[in-house]
């Protein structure tokens, strides 16, 4: 039941049925999470942070594409915070300039190779295992929540669960030098689609390939230290070189620049993210808590299910599978340890430990059904009845995912990463055409300037989202959000010295910018710099309100467009 023969026939025809179930599994996926995305997400509203930096990004590089080389095109795209991300948006937007659910669509290629890797990670099993894995794939959440965000986080938890995967699954002293220089090119391309989480990733695949080479050792029956170096110590240096050759080729352009980025946000800003909670809850955060939920919902349950079930049948029935059992164990425990104790808790971040739990699921399920077969083997029944038996243990399993998978999937039970409600949807869409018809006019009074357009808060328009507007409508515009000065002076100052001044009203907020909204109003409407032009109220917050750079001595508080 659990093995092929690669050399038969029958080879092609199971290639053909998986391929087939990848396309339509991704094809349900795609569709139905975009429906979602388009109903309550982020194609209900213009462009959001941080997907629109990506889009951003993408058009600047399509409006020059024509005028640069090869090589400075390269180069360009190379230098972006998150070329994965960047080329996505490319991608996206070449293939459905019009709108923005292109960016989004593009991401199927991004499921379907995952559920292809899961099913090269199980290809030694048989044809209903295989399928089963891919059903329960496609079943967890953070799978659909990968076709609703155009960051790099997803693809690159998705691409790390792979990466750890490919490491676990066949022994390293049985691995070609040309297969594990491969496997090292792989990891340190997943290990860099998200490059501010490169460092978590290399430590991630680092600590899993020294534990499976231990493990390899230890069933090789290695016994001697200087053995063992003899033998893991080639293949441990030639994929740690691969793997960081192929990092530092993604990131060395663009790594001074990430470590900046790294250290503004966790030592500079840490302030504006880090959670002030107990060791217990932290630990909770990506597994019952409130991102855990979202990203594995019940998955979390059946897969430390079969994590326990493989532990048992490796201690009670065939110990030869501790080893790998233990590796597996511990590839889990790093992938909740590093984002879990970090003091920066995000969805985003969870999925550096939900793709590893996904991949490791499904290797845990087919040594599972492995041990069951063998169990049955050994059982005194007619070949006829162990034959009867073993079908319905690997027939139940995929019963069952099909049904979770029509049940939770196909209605659209799935939560979102991003979900807004229906006053936060019209909010952001009200606000955001008014104000980029005011720049529209505002620009085409004044072509000979480049205005100067300051925001104070991200809520409800995404200063990006204007930038963004005006580059695929080659209108001049310098945008900058003031949303991390700390100070009210600061801030006002800021707004003083632009052209044109968004101000929101106070909303709760970890951000001095929208915090400070209401004094941020008073201030501009005492002073005789700046003239209001326009008041747009709003469902979620109290208003918005958009000042022009009016003549010495201006008071006026009438709507004008000027």
């Amino acid at each position: 039941m659990s093995t092929d023969s690669d050399g038969s026939p029958h080879k092609a025809s199971r290639v053909v049925a998986i391929a087939s179930l990848a396309v339509l599994l991704t094809t349900v996926v795609t569709v139905l999470s975009l429906r979602l995305a388009q109903q309550f997400g982020r194609l209900s509203v213009p462009p959001l942070y941080d997907d629109v930096v990506y889009f951003l990004g993408g058009v600047r590089w399509l409006n020059s594409v024509h005028q640069q080389g090869v090589l400075t095109n390269l180069y360009t795209l190379i230098d972006q915070h998150a070329p994965f991300a960047t080329l996505t948006a490319i991608v996206g937007f070449t293939l459905f300039p019009d709108g923005y659910v292109g960016p989004y669509a593009v991401n199927s290629v991004i499921v379907l190779a995952f559920l292809l890797g899961v099913a090269r990670l199980t290809w030694r099993h048989g044809l209903t295992d295989i399928a089963t894995c891919m059903i329960a794939a496609a079943s967890v959440p953070v799978l659909w929540q990968t076709m609703t965000e155009a960051r790099p986080d997803l693809p690159w938890g998705l691409a790390l669960g792979l990466a750890v995967g490919a490491i676990l699954h066949r022994p390293f002293l049985e691995r070609s030098w040309r297969s594990i220089c491969i496997l090292g090119l792989l990891c340190g391309v997943a290990a860099s689609i998200k490059p501010t989480g490169s460092p978590a990733s290399l430590a991630c695949i680092g600590l899993t390939a020294g534990g499976k080479l231990l493990s390899d050792c230890l069933a090789a029956d290695i016994r001697t230290f200087r053995e063992g170096v003899r033998r893991a110590g080639p293949p441990a240096l030639l994929f740690a070189v691969a793997v960081f050759a192929s990092a530092a080729t993604l990131l060395g352009v663009h790594l001074v620049q990430t470590i900046q980025y790294v250290l503004r946000a966790m030592i500079q800003d840490r302030d504006f993210w880090v959670i002030d909670e107990t060791l217990l809850n932290s630990l909770l955060h990506y597994s019952i808590g409130a991102e855990g939920k979202l990203a594995l919902n019940y998955w979390l349950w059946v897969g430390l299910a079969l994590m326990a079930m493989r532990v048992g049948f490796a201690l009670l029935s065939d110990r030869r599978d501790i080893g790998a059992a233990a590796t597996v164990l511990a590839t889990i425990l790093v992938g909740y340890l590093i984002p879990s104790l970090s003091n920066l808790k995000t969805f985003f971040f969870g999925v550096f430990f939900y793709g590893v739990f996904i991949v490791t699921m499904m290797l845990n399920f087919v040594a599972v059904m492995t041990a069951l077969d063998s169990l049955v083997s050994r059982l005194l029944l007619r070949p006829a009845w162990q034959y009867w038996l073993k079908s319905a243990i690997h027939l139940v399993p995929l019963a069952v995912a099909g049904c979770l998978f029509v049940a939770d999937c196909i209605p659209g039970q799935i939560g979102l990463a991003t979900a807004m409600t229906p006053d936060q949807i019209q909010d952001i869409r009200t606000a955001t055409a008014r104000v980029w018809s005011l720049l529209q006019q505002r620009s085409a009074v004044t072509p000979d300037k480049v205005p100067v357009v300051v925001f104070s808060s991200f809520y409800p328009v995404t200063s990006a989202a204007i930038e963004l507007y005006a580059a695929q409508a080659n209108v001049p515009l310098d945008v900058r959000g003031e949303y991390f000065i700390r100070t009210a002076e600061a801030t006002e100052q800021a707004l003083l010295a632009s052209d044109v001044a968004v101000i929101s009203s106070s909303m709760p907020h970890n951000l001095p910018g929208p915090r400070m909204g209401d004094e941020l109003i008073r201030r501009t409407e005492a002073g005789a710099i700046m003239c209001l032009v326009d008041t747009i109220p709003l469902l979620t917050i109290r208003e918005m309100r958009v000042y022009r750079r009016g003549d010495p001595g201006c008071t006026s508080t009438t709507p004008d467009s000027r």
